[in-house]
């Protein structure tokens, strides 16, 4: 594997913490109408969330990726992305 890939697996881990942290804070945060649904179709909500968060971080990879083999600093791209999907910009005001 490239050096430049072994190197983003740090700032992906984050990534995939924040993503999932933030899945986890949604589904906390609808517990109560998600509490009256059949578990069936909570475990069809489950399995849809973490499709949408397993697809944003595909993305946010293979745009890694593509930064390595260019010309542009990964280690930058890694950073905005860690900042941006890893919840430390979070001030309180962020969409729901």
């Amino acid at each position: 594997m490239d050096a430049k890939l072994v190197a983003l697996v740090p700032a992906i881990d984050d990534i995939r913490s924040g993503i999932e942290q933030l899945r986890c804070k949604e589904l906390k945060r609808h517990r109560a109408w998600l509490a009256g649904l059949e578990p069936a179709d909570c475990a069809r909500i489950e399995s849809l969330t973490r499709g949408i968060a397993n697809k944003l971080l595909h993305r946010v990879v293979c745009g890694l990726r593509q930064s390595c083999a260019g010309a542009s600093d990964s280690a930058d791209a890694a950073e905005i992305a860690r900042s941006l999907l890893s919840g430390e910009l979070d001030d309180g005001n962020s969409p729901r």
